[in-house]
């Protein structure tokens, strides 16, 4: 649960919930300042409209450095002089913080190309300043709750600064003359270290690897001064490697966010409203069986379409029984509907805002899989989809998925997490029913053979240890 809460924006940051900016990808080639803005830029500009800035601002700097205090520039003509000067080539307002290690102006404003300035020194009085914009700060707040204990007067600060020079060059050469990853490797070499060759640029997760077993061949080294600053260098590498991935992560669990909210409105707008609306004049018969089946002891409301075979209906009510013991269930109750949904193109629909599931009574199968979506949806503060434990198993449904079966109006829907995460809590519930089948549900063959569900062919017992621990 942590991690899920540090990872979902909204959860530390008041962003706009239609936000509609193009979540930025991190690129292979994009050195250490240009993730910080892509993220912080991001982050900026999806703020509510009635964000207040400079409580924005405050509250931020005290997550990073506990203890700041607003300086007052009626009495400090130092940092008055410095903030108009910020101000006027800014064109936003701005504030000044007093920090543990000294101060900080923070500019209110989205990143203009002034530079990040760490450690400045006035000239008079040698005291030292911080000037950093607010989208820097931002980032820098939000990488840090993915980082191991880092140290604000250290990693943050170093983050926070825009010295390009600093970050490609003196943290990660041996002797000044090499420059980079690559020049570490030769530099190391002609001291006698060989290091084994680095991954391709923008790869944070195989360099965090990668620094593990330079450090275990640099522990061999009998150069004293060499093994110490080989040491010193990998920790800066494995740092930065740190904050590429915890950018990456952060920006593709916001992506799969929106995926999941935009495929719920789009059902949602998609669906005829009479689907989910009570009908005014129900067969009695119809509406009386609805509220004694066994589905009434679980769902909020039962609505039975005056079609419906009554006969189908009580036997769709014992597979419901058959079922149930299998079933995590949730403390937000669905109302549940069944009506012919073949205007909607669909066997079943699920309404995230209303949390009603519609199902076609000739496509009974349906069911598990709306279940599922709403599970996701209601089993816990945040959709169960974008847990961490359930990325590999999406992960690995989006790299294997035949996207040339992905049909529609819509076909990236197919990717999204709520998508990928019903199809294998499906397969999960036919599991818990020991494959024995069940008219609520596909029968096992389908989900072994059908092209929508090949992805997870080989990953059942992964899908039962993941979902058994998400609904634990």
């Amino acid at each position: 649960m942590a991690e899920r809460i540090t990872t979902l924006l909204q959860d530390r940051l008041p962003l706009d919930p239609d936000r509609r900016l193009k979540v930025p990808a991190i690129r292979p080639e994009d050195d250490m300042v240009t993730v910080r803005r892509r993220l912080g830029r991001y982050l900026y500009d999806s703020l509510a409209k009635d964000t207040d800035r400079e409580t924005l601002a405050v509250g931020t700097a005290n997550m990073i450095w506990p203890g700041c205090e607003p300086v007052d520039r009626e009495t400090d003509a130092e940092i008055a002089r410095d903030l108009r000067r910020t101000e006027s080539k800014t064109g936003s307002p701005a504030i000044a913080l007093h920090h543990p290690a000294g101060r900080i102006i923070i500019r209110l404003g989205p990143h203009k190309p002034m530079l990040a300035r760490i450690d400045y020194r006035y000239r008079l009085s040698k005291r030292t300043v911080d000037t950093v914009s607010l989208p820097s700060l931002l980032a820098a707040r939000m990488i840090m709750g993915h980082m191991a204990d880092p140290d604000p007067e250290r990693e943050i600060r170093d983050m926070l600064s825009d010295d390009r020079h600093t970050w490609q060059y003196f943290r990660t050469n041996m002797d000044r003359r090499f420059d980079g990853i690559c020049g570490l490797v030769v530099s190391c070499a002609t001291h006698g270290v060989r290091l084994p060759d680095p991954p391709e640029a923008g790869d944070a997760k195989a360099l965090l690897a990668w620094t593990a077993g330079a450090g275990a061949i640099g522990l061999d080294c009998d150069d004293a001064r060499v093994k110490g600053l080989l040491a010193e260098r990998l920790e800066w590498v494995r740092w930065t490697a740190e904050l590429r991935l915890a950018a990456e992560t952060i920006l593709r669990v916001e992506s799969d966010w929106r995926m999941n909210r935009d495929l719920a409105r789009r059902t949602e707008a998609g669906a005829s409203a009479t689907v989910f609306e009570d009908k005014k004049h129900r067969d009695p018969k119809h509406d009386k069986a609805g509220q004694a089946s066994p589905f009434a002891m679980d769902f909020d409301r039962i609505e039975v379409d005056d079609d419906v075979d009554l006969a189908l209906f009580a036997r769709l009510g014992a597979e419901w029984e058959a079922l149930k013991p299998a079933v995590p269930m949730s403390g937000t109750r669905a109302a549940l509907r069944f009506r012919y949904t073949g205007r909607h193109r669909a066997d079943g629909v699920y309404h995230t805002g209303l949390r009603a599931i519609a199902i076609d009574p000739r496509h009974p199968e349906s069911f598990g899989h709306e279940l599922m979506h709403h599970l996701d949806h209601t089993w816990g503060g945040t959709d169960l989809s974008l847990d961490p434990l359930f990325r590999p198993l999406l992960d690995h449904y989006r790299e294997t998925v035949d996207t040339a079966r992905m049909k529609g109006a819509n076909p990236d829907r197919w990717l999204a997490p709520a998508e990928a995460f019903a199809r294998a809590g499906e397969i999960w519930l036919h599991m818990r029913l020991d494959s024995a089948e069940n008219s609520l549900l596909s029968d096992g063959g389908h989900y072994e053979t059908d092209w929508a569900y090949a992805p997870y062919r080989d990953r059942w017992n992964e899908i039962g240890t993941v979902f058994d621990r998400l609904f634990a």
